[in-house]
């Protein structure tokens, strides 16, 4: 099981042998991400993987933490302090891979939503961009769940079966296929898919 903290560097494109053209997102994994701790059914009611990274020099506290459920537990391979690097990655692993998106504000229903707007014709006056109606007559309140105006992005992310295409260890390095959530430097936990 391999479960680490990352620091997405920007976009690239990976060439193959027969032309084709891969888009892949950069990520550096931090060096100093390691296993912090493991739960285990008897003491904790589950079994789940514990990482983290980002270690104060001083008081040798993270900044970051995260945790992975797991469903078969290999002991062999999983030990309190044990490095969470580029070397753990393979290529052709698939990840699990979770960020914060790019936060852009607020949004109508238009950017936020999809909404298609209304004709700019017959009698349609300042409201091309409104979402229109928001309710019945009864029960006469707003449903939890409508689509309104809002806060645009700034959510997690999770996105599943992210293959990893090549593997850096010397620049602790790993490239994964497609794009990922955040904007550049943003931070990502990977986790291997089960």
């Amino acid at each position: 099981m391999v479960v680490s903290f990352g620091q997405k560097r920007g976009m690239s494109q990976v060439f193959l042998e027969d032309g084709r053209v891969i888009p892949v997102t950069i990520v550096e994994i931090f060096s100093d991400a390691r296993i912090s701790a493991l739960l285990t059914q008897e003491k904790d009611g589950y079994n789940a993987l514990q990482v983290a990274a980002l270690y104060a020099q001083d008081t040798e506290k993270p900044s970051l933490k995260g945790e992975v459920r797991l469903y078969q537990k290999n002991s062999s391979e999983m030990e309190i302090g044990a490095s969470m690097d580029a070397s753990r990655f393979e290529s052709d692993m698939k990840l699990v891979v979770t960020g914060v998106s790019k936060g852009k504000g607020f949004g109508g229903v238009i950017k936020r939503h999809g909404f298609s707007g209304k004709d700019a014709t017959h009698g349609t006056k300042h409201d091309e961009r409104r979402p229109g109606s928001i309710g019945g007559m009864f029960p006469q309140n707003v449903r939890p769940g409508r689509k309104m105006p809002g806060q645009t992005g700034n959510k997690n992310i999770t996105l599943k079966n992210r293959e990893v295409v090549h593997v850096d260890e010397d620049k602790n390095t790993i490239l994964v296929k497609g794009s990922l959530p955040g904007p550049n430097n943003g931070v990502l936990k990977l986790a291997q898919q089960m």
